[in-house]
C-alpha cells in the first residue's frame, strides 16, 4: 500500500462528491488482494490466459513492447476500499434526496475509496441519519452485505442459523439475526473472534474447534439441525459449503456470503433436499451498471430491498441502537499511516475492523469553488502498486507534481495534453509520443484522479488533471490528444477548437452526422488544425499497397476480413452511449483505410447481419457489409466477434489489373504478379508512431512534409461515420 496526492475527482450527473471522514478496512476481502506477489513472470505463469495474451503481444509489439507493457500494467494503481461515511460537498444535476452538507455512507470499489475525497454514483450512497457516527456508518457497507445474506436466507423468529466464520460480516450477521428473533450458533477457529461474538453481540452458541462443530449443532438443535446456515468465511476449502450441508435440517438453506470453495458431496444435499442460495454482495443492483450508474432505480413494489435500500436500512438500525458497529473497532489510523493501518490488518494481529481517518471542516460550511472544494486542491488515496516499479519509474521519469512548471518555449517543439488514460492511451499513444524528440508531455487528462497520475507519472508529464478544461486554458498547451470514450470525441474536439487548440482525436471523429458536423463548424471557425486518428494509412504495407494501386485504372475489387474477437459482456464500447457498438467505435478504421487504398469515396453501403451472438443475445456488431464505390469498386468488409481472438486479426485481399496484393495481419504484404514489391516486416505496424509524427509536423506548420497528405480530417473522420451508421442501419433492416 502507498498513499498518493492525486488531482479530485469531478461530480458527475448521477452521482455526489463526498469529502470523506472515515473508511473502513475490510480485514477479508480487501486485504487477500494484497497477499499476493512473486516477479513478473511467475505472476504471468500463474494464468494460462495471460500467456496467451504475452504471446499474442509479442507477435505484434516485439519483446520490448510487450516487457514495457508489462511493466506498465505492474505499476498501475489500484485504489484500495469499498465502504466509507463522509459528508456532500457537490451534486450532480440529475440526483434527488441528497443535498450539499448531507452526511453520507458509501458504497462500491472503485467509488468509495480509502481517499479524502470520492465521487460516488447517487444509488451508492444513503443519508446517515442524525446521532449516527461516521465512524460507524462507514460500515455501511459491509453491513449490507450481511443484511443481504440474512434476507437470502429467509429467516424468522425463533429459527436456528449457523453463522461459519466470524469475521466482520460474521459478526455483524450475528447481530441482524438477534434483531431478527433467531437463535444463532457461530464457528469460527479463532476462539476471540468467537468469545467477541458471545460476549459482545449476544451470539447463543460458540465453536472454536472444527472437529466439535457438527456434533455441537446436532446437540444445540436436538437433532434436528439447523434451519439455515450462513458461510461468512473466506477460504478456498470446500469444507465449510460441505459442513454446513451435514449441519442443515431437512429442506433447510445454505447461503454463500463469502469466497469458499464450491466443489460439492451430492450425497449430503440429495438427502436432505437442501437449498443452496448465493448472496451476491449488497444486494439487488449490485453489478448493474443502470442501477449503480446509470441512476435507475427498481421499483420498490417490484424489489423491495435494493443495495441502497439495504445500506439505508443498517444505518436505521444503527440509530435505533439495534446494531454495534462500535465494538467491531480495533484500531483507527490518519490516512497518511495507511500503510500501517493494513500491515496491521494483514499480520496476524487478529484485528477485525481497522478504519482510516480524515480531516474533515468543522461544522457544515464548505469553501465555495464550483464544487465545495478550494480550487486546484488534490487528495490522498491509498493505493496497492508494485513498490519497486513505481521506484524506477519515479527515478528514471518526471514525477508529474501536483504544481504546474512554466516551461520555456523550445523552438520546433509541440506541448501535447492527452485527454484520456485508458488501455489505447497508455499503451499505444503515450509510448509513441514519447518517441518523438519534438514532443514534450505538457499535460495527462483522466477522471480518475490515480490514473491521471500513474499515466502522467510513467510518460513524465509536466502536471496531470481530472478538469480537460485546466489544459484547455494552458497557454503552453499547443494541441490536444483526445483518447476518451466515444461519445465524449466530438464535445471535446470542439471545446479544443474553441479555445484555439490543435486536435487528434482518436476514431471515431462523432456518433453522428450533426456531431460530425458540429466539429466540422468549430474547426472551420476558429481555424485549427483536427486530425482523426486513422493510423492504417501510416503502415508501411498499406503505403506501399496504394503506391501500387494507384498505378492501375479501371475498378478495383477487396475482401477485408475482419477477426475481432468477443469482449467481456458490458464493456464500454459495447454500451449505446458511451461507445456507441463496435461497428461505429472500430469497423470505421477499415471504412476508411479502403476508402484511401482506392482513392474513391463510398456512395452505397449494403450489410448483412447476425442478430444474436451464441448466448442468444442481440448483437448487430457482426456484420457483412458491401460497398459500392464511386468509380465502380466494390469492397466486402466481414467483421466478425464470433471467432477467437488468438487467430490473426486482419487479412485484405485486394484484385486489380491482373493481381493480387495481400495484406496479413499489417505484417506482410504479397503481389501475385510481381513477389519482389512485396514487404515482410518483423512484426506488425499498423502506423501509430508514423501518424504521431506527421500530426506533429502539421502542428509545428511543416505544410509540405513527406506524408501529410496521408493525414485524415474532418471531411474524412465524417464520411467513415456515414459508412458504419449506414451500414448498421442495412444490417438491422437485413438482419
Amino acid at each position: 500500500m502507498v498513499v498518493e496526492e492525486v488531482p479530485e475527482p469531478l461530480p458527475g450527473d448521477n452521482g455526489v462528491l463526498v469529502r470523506v471522514g472515515y473508511s473502513l478496512i475490510s480485514s477479508g476481502t480487501e486485504t487477500a488482494a494484497l497477499r499476493g506477489g512473486g516477479s513478473l513472470l511467475r505472476k504471468i505463469a500463474a494464468k494460462p490466459e495471460a500467456l496467451k495474451k504475452v504471446a499474442g503481444a509479442i507477435a505484434s509489439q516485439g519483446i520490448a513492447g510487450t516487457v514495457e507493457m508489462a511493466k506498465y500494467k505492474l505499476e498501475q494503481y489500484t485504489p484500495a476500499g469499498y465502504s466509507a461515511a463522509g459528508i456532500v460537498v457537490a451534486r450532480g444535476k440529475d440526483v434527488q434526496g441528497l443535498e450539499i452538507g448531507d452526511r453520507v455512507a458509501c458504497a462500491g470499489a472503485g467509488y468509495a475509496n480509502h481517499a479524502e475525497v470520492i465521487f460516488v454514483p447517487r444509488n451508492l450512497a444513503a443519508r446517515v441519519p442524525d446521532g449516527v457516527e461516521l465512524r460507524d456508518a462507514a460500515f455501511a457497507t459491509v453491513g449490507a452485505i450481511a443484511m443481504h445474506g440474512v434476507r437470502r436466507a429467509g429467516v424468522g423468529l425463533g429459527e436456528t442459523v449457523v453463522v461459519i466464520g466470524l469475521g466482520l460480516i460474521g459478526q455483524l450477521t450475528v447481530q441482524l439475526l438477534h434483531a431478527a428473533g433467531c437463535r444463532s450458533v457461530g464457528i469460527d477457529p479463532v476462539r476471540e473472534r468467537v468469545e467477541l461474538a458471545l460476549n459482545k453481540f449476544r451470539l447463543e452458541k460458540g465453536i472454536w474447534e472444527p472437529a466439535e462443530a457438527l456434533e455441537a449443532v446436532r446437540e444445540y438443535t436436538d437433532g434436528v439441525g439447523a434451519d439455515a446456515v450462513l458461510i461468512c468465511a473466506a477460504t478456498a476449502s470446500d469444507e465449510p459449503l460441505n459442513n454446513a450441508f451435514r449441519m442443515v435440517r431437512r429442506k433447510g438453506r445454505v447461503v454463500v456470503v463469502g469466497a469458499v470453495g464450491m466443489h460439492l458431496e451430492r450425497q449430503e444435499i440429495y438427502a436432505r433436499e437442501a437449498d443452496l442460495l448465493m448472496s451476491t454482495s449488497y444486494g439487488p443492483g449490485r453489478y448493474d451498471p443502470d442501477y449503480e450508474e446509470g441512476g435507475h432505480d427498481y421499483p420498490i413494489g417490484y424489489v423491495r430491498w435494493t443495495e441502497n435500500r439495504n445500506i439505508a436500512e443498517f444505518l436505521r438500525m444503527l440509530g435505533e441502537g439495534k446494531l454495534d458497529a462500535a465494538g467491531l473497532i480495533t484500531g483507527v489510523y490518519p490516512i497518511h499511516e495507511a500503510e500501517r493501518a493494513y500491515a496491521e490488518v494483514t499480520g496476524g494481529q487478529g484485528r477485525l475492523a481497522v478504519l482510516l481517518e480524515y480531516d474533515l471542516p468543522a461544522g457544515r460550511g464548505f469553501p465555495d469553488s464550483g464544487n465545495g472544494l478550494p480550487a486546484g486542491k488534490n487528495g490522498r488515496i491509498a493505493v496497492s502498486a508494485d513498490p519497486e516499479a513505481i521506484a524506477a519509474t519515479a527515478s528514471s521519469k518526471a514525477a508529474a507534481g501536483t504544481g504546474r512548471s512554466v516551461k520555456g518555449a523550445v523552438k520546433g517543439q509541440v506541448n501535447v495534453a492527452v485527454i484520456g488514460a485508458g488501455a489505447f492511451a497508455t499503451g499505444v499513444l503515450l509510448p509513441n509520443l514519447r518517441r518523438l524528440d519534438r514532443c514534450h508531455l505538457r499535460a495527462v487528462v483522466s477522471t480518475t484522479g490515480y490514473k491521471a497520475k500513474q499515466a502522467a507519472r510513467r510518460f513524465g508529464a509536466d502536471y496531470c488533471t481530472t478538469d480537460y478544461q485546466e489544459v484547455l486554458g494552458d497557454e503552453q498547451v499547443d494541441q490536444v490528444c483526445i483518447a476518451t470514450p466515444h461519445n465524449l470525441h466530438a464535445p471535446l474536439a470542439i471545446a479544443a477548437a474553441a479555445a484555439g487548440k490543435d486536435i487528434f482525436v482518436e476514431k471515431p471523429l462523432g456518433m453522428t452526422l450533426d456531431e460530425c458536423a458540429a466539429v466540422d463548424n468549430a474547426v472551420k471557425s476558429s481555424k485549427v488544425k483536427l486530425v482523426v486518428g486513422f493510423n492504417r494509412r501510416f503502415s508501411p504495407l498499406a503505403v506501399r499497397a496504394r503506391v501500387l494501386l494507384a498505378r492501375d485504372t479501371g475498378p478495383k475489387m477487396a475482401v477485408y476480413r475482419v477477426n475481432a474477437g468477443p469482449v467481456p459482456p458490458g464493456h464500454w464500447t459495447l454500451d449505446p452511449v458511451e461507445g456507441g457498438g463496435r461497428i461505429l467505435g472500430e469497423a470505421v478504421h477499415f471504412f476508411d483505410l479502403l476508402t484511401w487504398l482506392f482513392g474513391e469515396e463510398p456512395v452505397e453501403i449494403h450489410a448483412r447481419s447476425i442478430q444474436t451472438d451464441r448466448a442468444g443475445v442481440v448483437n448487430a456488431d457482426n456484420l457483412a457489409v458491401t460497398i459500392q464505390f464511386a468509380r465502380g469498386s466494390v469492397a466486402n468488409l466481414l467483421y466478425s466477434c464470433l471467432g477467437d481472438s488468438s487467430f490473426p486479426k486482419e487479412r485484405l485481399e485486394i484484385f486489380s489489373a491482373g493481381k493480387v496484393l495481400v495484406l496479413d495481419d499489417f505484417k506482410q504484404l504479397s503481389v501475385s504478379s510481381a513477389p519482389a514489391e512485396g514487404l515482410v516486416l518483423r512484426r506488425a505496424d499498423k502506423g501509430h508512431f508514423e501518424e504521431l509524427k506527421a500530426v506533429l509536423d502539421l502542428c509545428r506548420g511543416a505544410q509540405n512534409d513527406e506524408g501529410l497528405g496521408q493525414l485524415a480530417g474532418v471531411a474524412e473522420g465524417a464520411l467513415a461515420t456515414w459508412c458504419a451508421l449506414e451500414a448498421l442501419k442495412s444490417g438491422e433492416k437485413h438482419g
